[in-house]
């Protein structure tokens, strides 16, 4: 890990230890550990998921406590929830300085990818104040069947970087004209 992600990963374990703490909780190691897995991966996981890469470094983690430390990132703002194609509930890292999430749903796989969008909060939260309303919140879900698999007959979703790199003009040109 970078020494830029470094800091991040210890600001989000922060930010989660207060959390548990305002509830008269606090972080275990159970929970350290989760939140480092969540914060590593990059992507958008499954409880499921984290539950396998979380017994990688202690194997009597249970479902249960995976849940429970989700719903609490969740409600503490740390993480959003995405719905996936088969019904899963995938998290993500949440942006907390626009409290935007945006994630595309691959129709042919299910994987859940989330997409940087930094017009998202730009965009949606003015249309939100010009109709009188002070968001909160913006979340954006896009569903949608991969170009190379219909060409192919295999998923690329998982390839990250040619999915990045086809936002990357569309993402450059909107931060450039706000």
């Amino acid at each position: 890990m970078r020494e830029g992600e470094d800091l991040r990963l210890e600001e989000f374990l922060r930010l989660a230890g207060e959390y548990w703490e305002g509830r008269g909780g606090r972080m275990t190691v159970v929970r350290r550990i989760l939140c480092r897995v969540l914060f590593e991966s990059g992507e958008s996981i499954d409880a499921e998921t984290l539950l396998r890469l979380g017994r990688e470094a202690d194997n009597l983690i249970s479902l249960s406590t995976v849940y429970r430390t989700l719903e609490g990132l969740v409600e503490a703002g740390l993480l959003v929830e995405v719905g996936g194609r088969d019904g899963r509930t995938n998290y993500s890292l949440a942006d907390r300085s626009t409290n935007a999430a945006s994630h595309i749903v691959c129709a042919d796989c299910g994987q859940v990818l989330a997409l940087e969008s930094p017009c998202l909060a730009l965009r949606e939260g003015a249309s939100a104040r010009a109709a009188g309303f002070s968001p909160t919140r913006i979340q954006l879900r896009l569903e949608g069947h991969c170009d190379t698999f219909r060409r192919t007959g295999s998923c690329s979703v998982g390839k990250v970087g040619e999915v990045s790199g086809d936002m990357s003009g569309a993402q450059s040109d909107c931060a450039g004209r706000h």
